[in-house]
């Protein structure tokens, strides 16, 4: 068993933050469990991932999201 991250981000999101989330994750080579995916009135956006070091994939998220 590997331990594993989830990584949440709550707002409203369309299908391009959607995808822009699972790009991102598939490029920063994140060892993906479960992806994010669209759904009505999108409000989270969530993925987990086998990943030892989350703090690079959190900063890149939280530039393009948050700030």
């Amino acid at each position: 068993m590997h331990a594993v991250s989830m990584v949440y981000l709550v707002g409203n999101f369309n299908v391009y933050d959607v995808n822009t989330f699972n790009e991102m994750l598939i490029k920063m080579k994140a060892d993906l469990e479960i992806s994010a995916f669209l759904y009505k009135n999108c409000t989270r956006l969530e993925a987990i991932i086998k990943e030892q070091n989350i703090d690079k994939i959190i900063n890149a998220l939280h530039k393009k999201f948050i700030r």
